[in-house]
């Protein structure tokens, strides 16, 4: 009897841990999801701000749009290059996440 009550704590140890890992796997890929996501779409705001502009030749438009990524680096403490890296990374991983089928 004693040899099943301990077979058994051991099972449900295994399995509590079991299923705390899978949770923390979920909640780190959802994470990192949310992440990319965020920063997929604070780029393409960027890049749309950019094509705006591009397109209306907007009075001051050009000196808006550096301030304010210049602003968003500093926000980050980020470097120019870092945050075109960052931005192209995001974007290319939230693509990927898009082509996953349910």
């Amino acid at each position: 009897m004693k040899l099943i009550i301990a077979m058994s704590l051991i099972t449900i140890s295994f399995v509590s841990t079991a299923a705390t890992q899978e949770q923390k796997n979920n909640t780190k890929f959802i994470q990192d999801l949310m992440l990319h996501s965020k920063w997929a779409g604070m780029c393409g705001a960027i890049k749309q701000m950019g094509n705006f502009q591009e397109s209306t030749k907007m009075p001051g438009g050009d000196e808006f749009i550096a301030r304010f990524i210049a602003t968003e680096q500093a926000r980050l403490n980020i470097s120019p290059q870092q945050f075109l890296d960052v931005c192209e990374k995001a974007t290319s991983t939230y693509n990927d996440y898009a082509q996953i089928q349910p």
